[in-house]
């Protein structure tokens, strides 16, 4: 108890893949409506790995990002960072729009 476990950077960037890429979509089918709409890059500083999330009212499309693809916002963390907020274990230290983007992502998870 009391231990604290760190997640290995691959292991947490497929993570954030499964979240952004089928989570995301799973809540969209299931009838989530976003309140934000547009594009917002999530951007693995130790990984390396971009995606780009493209929400409308009612779907939710993700991808790999291309560099310098138009996007609205961009929330860069390392890859364990990004796993363990959009899960809401823990809040990235992000601007004020940043974090209500990420709040966005993490609130279109299906509950578990």
């Amino acid at each position: 108890m009391g231990q604290s476990l760190t997640i290995p950077a691959d292991v947490a960037a497929d993570g954030v893949e499964e979240i952004l890429a089928v989570h995301l979509a799973a809540g969209a089918r299931d009838g989530r409506r976003f309140t934000c709409t547009g594009r917002i890059e999530v951007h693995s500083t130790d990984t390396g790995d971009r995606w780009l999330v493209e929400f409308t009212a009612a779907t939710v499309h993700t991808k790999a990002a291309a560099p310098g693809e138009l996007r609205d916002t961009q929330i860069a963390a390392t890859a364990e960072g990004l796993y363990l907020d959009l899960w809401g274990r823990t809040r990235l230290n992000l601007d004020p729009h940043q974090r209500h983007r990420t709040d966005q992502l993490a609130a279109g998870v299906p509950a578990g």
